[in-house]
Parts: structure tokens; sequence; C-alpha cells
């Protein structure tokens, strides 16, 4: 059997959500075709990598296949196919490859870097923190993914020591939000900063009852507020009707 890869890059086997693996799937069937006989092997690291094996007597067709995708007709299953892949990796905001399991890249996926800036920018890493809702944890390596969902419902995909991924773990899927720190690498992508790896070397747990505190005492006795059953709604309308 001949071994074939699809590497996404930006994701992890741990971090690549299933729905996102199911769309990717489909597009490499068809980027391969049926007539391959193409079956599907494995997620592998290595960013997440497709693992498919293909019978060594269809390997020669298969490459020719490859090779002419990018420049076949728009009606062709392969360009379609290679079309949606790079579609798929526009929208996830990364860029991908297909190649052997040993060797060089026989096929190119800009995704997102198709309308990249002209100059390229070098990755930064600096100091950062994000507050959300922890929504998973996972893995089983030296580095433990976290993924946070943030207070604009955009994810951020971080990672932790098993240390620090113990002690975070009493959130997992709690109401309660914590604000996470530490060093984050990124990278400037179709004019924007997106955010590649995030290394959690601190929390903190977000605490409202000081403000709580004070909007309680705001509206007590005698501020005139305390008329009010719903002093917040009452404020509200008052705003609009100004």
């Amino acid at each position: 059997m001949a071994t074939y890869i699809l590497r996404i890059k930006r994701f992890s086997p741990d971090t690549l959500p299933m729905e996102r693996l199911g769309a990717y799937l489909t597009a490499l069937s068809a980027l391969v075709g049926k007539e391959s006989g193409a079956s599907f092997n494995k997620v592998i690291k290595g960013s997440a990598a497709l693992k498919i094996n293909v019978p060594d007597e269809n390997a020669p067709a298969l490459l020719q296949r490859i090779k002419h995708a990018a420049e076949a007709s728009l009606e062709n299953d392969a360009r379609k196919g290679y079309e949606r892949i790079n579609t798929l990796l526009a929208e996830d905001r990364t860029s991908g490859e297909f190649l052997p399991d040993k060797g060089a890249a026989l096929l190119k996926f800009a995704g997102s870097r198709a309308n990249a800036d002209f100059f390229s920018v070098p990755a930064v890493k600096e100091p950062g923190e994000f507050s959300g809702r922890i929504i998973r944890i996972g893995g089983k390596d030296s580095t433990i993914p976290v993924t946070l969902l943030a207070s604009d419902d955009s994810v951020v995909y971080c990672t932790a020591s098993p240390d620090m991924a113990r002690r975070l773990k009493k959130y997992l899927l709690e109401d309660t939000a914590v604000t996470l720190f530490g060093q984050g690498k990124w990278e400037r992508e179709n004019g924007k900063w997106v955010l590649l790896e995030f290394k959690i070397s601190a929390f903190q747990e977000l605490d409202f009852s000081g403000a709580n505190a004070a909007i309680t005492g705001a509206i007590g006795a005698g501020s005139g507020w305390d008329v009010f059953e719903r002093p917040v709604d009452s404020f509200l309308e008052l705003r609009h009707e100004a």
C-alpha cells in the first residue's frame, strides 16, 4: 500500500473539530477520486495530517491526477476537490499540502495565504491574555490542549502543562469565566494578526462580586432608583427615549 497525507496546518489531531474533519475528508475524496481505491487510515501528528492508503497499482494514476488537479477544468472532480480544500483552509485561516508519507509535497494549498500581503511578516511572540469559559481540555501529550470560548464567542486554542490542565479542570464547562495568561505566537495574514499558539502560564478566576456590590449600593434606598422593580431596564428605556 502507498500512503499519502493531507496536512492541515494550524490544527492538531486534538484541536481539529469532528465536523471539520468530515468536510476535509469529503473534499479529499473528490481530489483523489474513487478509482484510486483510497481508504482513510487515521489522523496523525504533524499539524493535523489526514493519512490515506492507496493500492500500489493505483498510485501512478493518482500521482498524475494530483499533479494536474490545480490546472484541470472547473468541471473536473479533482479540480473540485482541490478548490474545496482551498476554501476550507481559507475559512480556517490556514494552508496545507498533499504529500506522500515520505517525501516532498506533491500539491500545495494556499488557503488563507492566497490573498496574503506581498511582503510576509515574521511571526511574533509576546505575552497575552484571553478571558472566557473553558469548553475543552484533552490530550495525553506533555502539552495539553485547552479550548477557551471567549466573551466575543470566538474560540481560542491554547496549550498547558499537565499540572496547569489539572488546575483548570474545575472550570471545564462551568459558567465561571477565567482569564488565561501566557505566551502567544501571532502571524500576519490578510492584514490581520492570527493566533498560531498560546501557552498558558497562569490563570485568574473572574470575580464580579465587587461590581455587583457597587451596583447594589448605587440602587439602594434613597438613590431614587430603588422605586423601580427593574432599575437597569428602566435606565435603558430612558436612554432610548432621550
